[in-house]
Parts: C-alpha cells; structure tokens; sequence
C-alpha cells in the first residue's frame, strides 16, 4: 500500500485517490486493522464537520428536537471497532448504545461552551439558557428518553455505517483494470453524494464530502501506530460562530 495519495488527473475519472483502488481485500489479514482505521477517522471526521455544518444557521438551536441529537452524536466517542463484523455503533444492539452514552457529559460540556460563544457572537442570548454546558446532562437525557430524539441519533450513527460501507467496496480492487476502477468510483461518487444530501433533516451535507474523504484516505495510508481506543479531541472549537 501506498503512502502517497495520488488524484486522477484526467477530466473523465471521478477524483477519487488512487489509494483505495489499494486497499486490501477483505479476505485479506490486512482488512480489519486498515478498515477500523479508516472508521475510527471517518466517524471522527463526521462528529466535527455534521455539527459545524447544520449549526452554520444558528436558527436550528431553536428546534431542540432536532439539534439536541446533533450535539449528543458530536460528543459521541467514535466506535474503536472490536470485530470484523463491529466497525460502528450497532443500534439494535443496546451494550452499544449504552456505549454510546458512557461518559458523555463531559465532552458535551466542552461542545456546549462552543454553542455559548457561537450564539453570543449571533445575537442569540434567547436560546443561552438551553444551552448552558450546565443543561448537558438534561440534553443527554432528552435525547435518550425522547423517542423522537433517540431516533434522530440513531439516525447518524446508522450513517457512520452507510458511509465507510461505501468505503469497503474498494477492497480489493488493486487488479481492476482502469475502467472498471473508473465504473467503481462514479458508483462511489453518486452513492457519497446522495447519502450525504438525506443524511439529516433537510439540511444538504455535500459540503463536507471533501474533508470526510480526506480524512478517510489519510487513515488509509497512515500504518497504525496504537490500538488505543479512539476519543474525540476538542482541540479547537467544533462550532465557530457564522
């Protein structure tokens, strides 16, 4: 495997890195250690660019059904992935979902003084009081009491699968001859594209397909180094004020 990203240059090949035309087969011992990578910087990657990019319109903290599960999901710790069939939160499963909300209130807490200074700086003092970093707990248990809520998280965790599972088709392709590799990515590019555009609410994710891809790709060519448990890092603000 290759640790130089190389993009198509011809007009017609969808610009798609050449390394995942490189990565392993999933019959191969490689698979699991270079895909639970990839999810790990794939589910990170959503859990800072999905919040920045709904909350740009400061107007959506009004409806707390819908932007309480986004913050619950953001402060979510990625899944660190266990077996070759676990790379993400299961949903049906509720050890998973417990998971989900282990220890949350902490990293909520550092979210939400974001929110604060984000809604300051947009004049919006009238939705502080929701947003306190001391209300995180009551949105934490809104989100997991409130079928609607609980749902809607559901909802993004379930995407974290969708997306890398559109990942997973590259493995093995390293012997396709060009235009099947050129078949793969247009069916890659137009199955991204329509997930991230229904992938919550009616609001249009496209705009970070980029920064997720990045993301992925450079997780793809990076060798591990420890296999300790992924954590969201909140070393700069995750929500910066429009």
């Amino acid at each position: 495997m290759t640790n130089v990203i190389e993009f198509p240059t011809s007009n017609t090949t969808p610009a798609v890195p050449q390394a995942w035309f490189e990565a392993p087969d999933e019959c191969s011992y490689d698979f699991f250690p270079t895909f639970r990578r990839v999810s790990v910087a794939l589910q990170s990657a959503l859990r800072r660019t999905v919040p920045a990019s709904y909350f740009a319109d400061v107007s959506r903290y009004s409806n707390t059904l819908l932007a309480y599960p986004v913050l619950v999901y953001a402060a979510s710790k990625p899944f660190p992935g266990k077996y070759r069939t676990e790379y993400t939160y299961d949903v049906l499963k509720p050890e998973h979902m417990n998971r989900v909300f282990r220890g949350l209130a902490p990293r909520l807490i550092i979210l939400l003084m974001d929110v604060c200074e984000q809604l300051r700086a947009a004049g919006r003092e009238d939705l502080l009081k929701i947003y306190m970093p001391n209300n995180a707990q009551n949105i934490i248990d809104t989100v997991r009491r409130r079928a609607k809520c609980r749902h809607r998280l559901e909802g993004l965790l379930v995407n974290d699968f969708l997306l890398l599972n559109q990942l997973f088709a590259f493995g093995g392709s390293a012997n396709l001859p060009a235009k099947a590799r050129e078949r793969k990515a247009v069916v890659f590019n137009k199955t991204w594209a329509a997930r991230l555009r229904k992938l919550y609410s009616v609001h249009d994710f496209s705009a970070i397909s980029g920064d997720l891809l990045a993301a992925a790709t450079e997780a793809l060519v990076t060798p591990d180094t420890e296999p300790a448990e992924a954590a969201v890092i909140f070393e700069e603000p995750l929500l910066k004020a429009a």
